[in-house]
Order: C-alpha cells, then structure tokens, then sequence
C-alpha cells in the first residue's frame, strides 16, 4: 500500500489539513477515520533493511564518538528510515533493536496511542490535545504519568494485592498490547516515569512487569515517526495535529538543543527529545530542500548530560547520506 506522506503537506508556519486533499490514499478513506491494525503491519512490512543506510550509521556513530571522550561505542543507537519514495521505504540501523531506557521518550507511543483512542470515540479531543502537547513540547512528567494512568484505566498509589493487583498489572500492558497488535514489539511503556525509586503500585509494577522500565528501540521510534507521518498508525488530521506539535520552533530550548540544526538551508525538522541522568535521547523527522524524507531516531546512555551528542549524531548522519549523493 503506498502513501505520499502527510510530511509533504506540512507547512513550515502552520499545520493545513485541507492542503493534504491531493494526497488521498487509494481507499479515499476519510482525514480521520481510525487507522486499523493490519494497515499498519502492512506499513510495517513495507520497510526493508538498507545496507547502504545501515553503513551511513555505522559511519556517523563512529565519527560523532571519536569526538565525545568518555562516550562508549555501544552506548549508541541510531536509526533511520528513509521514505523519500512512500513505496519503498528504507531503513538503516545500528544497534537499532537494542532496548534503552525511553525516558521522556515514552511520549511519542503514548502520544499515538492517545490519539488512537480519540478516533475511536474512547477520548474526547480535549482530554488529548493539551496532554500531547505537555509530553511532546515540553517532556512534562506528569503529563506522560497521566497519559499512562488513562490509556491503561489505573491510578498509582498505595501497595495492591490479591485480585485488584493482578488486575493493575494487566492493565497496565494495554498500550503495550496495542502496540504489539500494530507490528511494535520493541518498545514497552507500562510505568510511570519516577525521579527516585518508584513506590507503592509502581514499585509492584517494576517488580512483576518485565521490563521494569519504559523501554524504546531506536528503530521502533523511527518507525513511530514514519508511521505517523505516512498516515499509517494514525488519522492524517492526528498526524497534522502531532507534527503541529512536535514542529522545532514551537519546541523548548531544552528541547531544541537537542534536535539538528547543521542542515542545510530550509531543511525542515519536526522532533522531540529525552534526557534523564542514564538517557539523553533525540528523535526528529527532516523534509530536506533537495527532496529527502527521512526519520531518525539517537539513543544513548550515559552517566551525564551532553545534548550536543544526539544532535550530532544526527547532523552527521544527514551529511554521510548527503556525501554519497556527491
């Protein structure tokens, strides 16, 4: 099933819907009708591994750790996809199936997911609108903990047992589940984000749920952002809404700072970042002037806070596949 991509519509001061009318899709299927499971495996299935992509981020890792002492090699993960052609999609990887910690970068599932149950009638628009803005602009914890409680029908607090736990825990693994039906197996977002040792519930949580954290591929994220921009997991009026969102300028400097910015004239970026004590993670969609599309996705760990390094590795991805068409 081939898709022009929503991205192509997406002006660089506004999100237009109505811009999208000459991109249907076969199906004519209408801007908000819910996306069904099988379409997105089919999406899913569409993608084929590119040695010349996955060399690109071999080269790019390489390069961008030589420049950051203290940084391991296999702290990296790197994915891309490249959709320039919506037919035939591409992706390239290093280290892209490893599980990381996903940090704030729970938002991007959860942000979907939400918008999912909206087109199913389950959410409202305004219990979607502002809290994919707060995980997505800003990485607001309490938004994505919120996001987690609502999608999954729990509430954290006190220890459970018996019954009512058994029943927490199994509702905690819905978004999960759901995104598993849709062909994403690598990324789990059944816990709460806590500063400290989680407590209560969520302690039980990170005892009996494996994993006991949040977790994300780098290239289950680059799918997400294909999907996404394709129409493919979500409604074209969800993907102009979360593109609106996740558009640079509109984002924080926190935010920013971690997102390429060493492009070339008029490139434009739509992302959202992750940082945390153990993660510093960076994932952006890049419309390229010469007609590139692509979605990149940089994790990694450390013991310190370095923005500049996902922003790098991004830079210098665009730069070896720009090299190679020299």
């Amino acid at each position: 099933m081939c898709r022009v991509p929503l991205l192509l519509c997406l002006t660089a001061a506004a999100v237009s819907v109505s811009g999208c009318r000459a991109f249907r899709s076969a199906e004519a299927r209408s801007d908000n009708t819910l996306v069904l499971p099988a379409q997105t495996r089919e999406a899913l299935d569409a993608i084929r591994e590119s040695r010349r992509l996955t060399a690109a981020c071999t080269r790019a890792a390489g390069i961008i750790v030589s420049r950051h002492p203290g940084i391991a090699p296999e702290a990296v993960a790197l994915a891309v996809i490249d959709f320039t052609d919506p037919g035939r999609p591409r992706l390239g990887q290093l280290r892209g199936y490893e599980g990381r910690e996903a940090s704030e970068l729970a938002a991007l599932p959860l942000a979907i997911e939400l918008m999912r149950q909206r087109a199913m009638g389950h959410l409202t628009e305004h219990q979607v609108a502002g809290p994919v803005a707060e995980m997505l602009i800003n990485g607001d914890v309490d938004a994505i903990n919120a996001a987690v409680d609502a999608l999954t029908d729990t509430e954290t607090g006190d220890t459970l047992i018996g019954p009512a736990l058994d029943l927490f825990l199994q509702n905690r693994r819905r978004v999960d589940r759901s995104l598993q039906a849709q062909g994403i197996f690598g990324t789990s977002v059944a816990h709460h984000l806590t500063p400290q040792s989680p407590q209560g519930r969520e302690a039980q949580a990170a005892e009996r749920l494996l994993p006991s954290t949040n977790t994300i591929t780098a290239a289950d994220t680059a799918r997400l952002l294909y999907l996404a921009g394709t129409g493919n997991i979500i409604s074209r009026v969800g993907a102009a809404q979360l593109y609106g969102t996740m558009q640079r300028p509109a984002g924080s400097e926190l935010v920013n700072s971690r997102l390429p910015q060493d492009l070339p004239p008029e490139t434009r970026v739509w992302g959202l970042a992750a940082w945390t004590r153990r993660a510093n993670h960076g994932a952006c969609l890049l419309a390229l002037p010469t007609g590139e599309r692509l979605a990149v996705a940089a994790l990694t760990e450390m013991d310190n806070d370095e923005p500049a390094l996902v922003r790098d590795l991004a830079e210098e991805l665009v730069q070896q596949l720009l090299d190679e068409g020299d």
